[in-house]
């Protein structure tokens, strides 16, 4: 069985691998500016397609009542 001094040691030992408060705020504000920037490049995308849907729908429009109108 270990002293008490070895299982101290040992315990003292682990925390030097653990993150700090300063470790997990940097990595929570980090998280935060990747989310903000997700969620403008959704925004892009989604405007994107809405335009890009609505120019083929016109198009579409514009060849229907050409070929038939």
């Amino acid at each position: 069985m270990a002293s008490l001094e070895e299982r101290v040691s040992r315990l003292e030992g682990a925390g030097e691998h653990m993150a700090t408060k300063a470790d997990v705020a940097d990595a929570k504000a980090e998280l935060k500016a990747d989310i903000a920037k997700s969620k403008v490049d959704t925004i892009k995308w989604v405007f994107g397609i809405v335009f890009g849907a609505a120019a083929l729908a016109t198009s579409a429009a514009l060849l229907f009542q050409r070929i038939f109108g």
